[in-house]
Parts: structure tokens; sequence; C-alpha cells
């Protein structure tokens, strides 16, 4: 059977298809403001080269955010429509837990704006720390004191390079190790934090 991964929550378009826990088709590239448009035909190209029918199909995994509020929504709201149109479970899947490295201590940070960072630490699929918002002087002071973290994410915004080396997919199959979401209920996860 075939799990379709769907991830536009930040600038990626990530549009996967994994049988039986392998990767057999992806498409993972910078599509900033261009998600909407490209990733259903993307998903429908995959299926067409891996020769996929919509039978075929045994779940939806779906980034849930944090990340761009419209970004978040794209991948929610088809993740959504599809486990509902082929009756298959959704499940769900942290877009900062996606980018660890294995089960290694990883503090992953994206650019939130206004001097904010979306930010969690992750050893394997344990949160040390929870998805969240800081400010970025709160994440610097933070790896200051934790420097056996990996750093994840894309850092380039605080000055700091990338340590981490995740495998995406892989992380984002491990949703199937949970629970699946209630589909009708399931919703993007926004994160608010104090403008400064």
């Amino acid at each position: 059977m075939t799990d379709i991964l769907l991830d536009t929550s930040f600038t990626h378009l990530r549009v996967v298809l994994a049988r039986d826990g392998k990767i057999i088709a992806s498409l993972d590239k910078s599509a900033f403001m261009r998600q909407s448009e490209e990733m259903i035909p993307t998903l429908s190209r995959l299926m067409e080269e891996t020769k996929t029918e919509r039978s075929d199909i045994d779940s939806v995994i779906v980034a849930r955010g944090p990340g761009s509020y419209t970004g978040v929504r794209i991948a929610m709201t088809a993740a959504k429509v599809m486990a509902l149109a082929l009756n298959r479970p959704l499940y769900l899947v942290s877009s900062l837990a996606i980018l660890r490295e294995g089960k290694k201590k990883t503090a992953i940070m994206m650019d939130a704006r206004a001097k904010r960072s979306y930010f969690a630490v992750y050893e394997g699929t344990t949160a040390l720390v929870e998805d969240c918002i800081k400010s970025n002087d709160e994440v610097l002071a933070y790896l200051k004191e934790h420097p056996d973290c990996l750093i994840g994410g894309e850092p380039a915004y605080l000055g700091l390079e990338a340590t981490a080396k995740p495998d995406v997919f892989l992380n984002m199959l491990s949703a199937k190790d949970g629970e699946p979401a209630d589909t009708l209920k399931a919703a993007p996860a926004y994160l608010r934090g104090p403008l400064r």
C-alpha cells in the first residue's frame, strides 16, 4: 500500500509517495508562493510515473505546522480532502519535527519574522522543547547553553549553519507510529508569540 506525504509549511514543496515504508517517488524543492499551483499537478505526475491508483492509497500524512500561515493551510486542506474522498486515515506531523536528525538531539529553527523563531528541540520523536515561538535572542541563548545540539531547519537568518542532516521523508513516515487524526477536526498548528 502507498502513503501520500505532503508538506508546504515553509518555503519548500514536498510531495512524496511511499510504498511499504520506502520512498518510491518524491519532489522536494523551493517553491515559495507557488506551492498551491504545483502540489496537485506534482502528485498526479508522481502517481502516473509510479502507476499508483487511488485505490492503492493507504494513508495521507501532512506536516501540520507551525509555519507560514498560508503555506500550512495549503497542504492541510489538500490532505483532508484526499483523506475524506478516499476514506483513508490522516496522520499529522510537526513541520519542525520532520527536520530532526534521526535520534540525535536537534534544535530546529525557522524564521517566524519580527525577530522571532519557530523553535523546538527533538531527540528522536521526543520533544525536549515543544514547538513554540521564541525571540531570536532566546534561541541563540538556548544554543549557547546547549552546545551538544545539532542545528536543524533554516538557521541562516540567525547567521548560523545547519549541522543536522534530516531524512525528512522518513521522519514524516514515523507519524504512522501514532494514532490517525480526526480528519474533520484536523487543523493546522498556528503558533502565536509576542511581537518584539
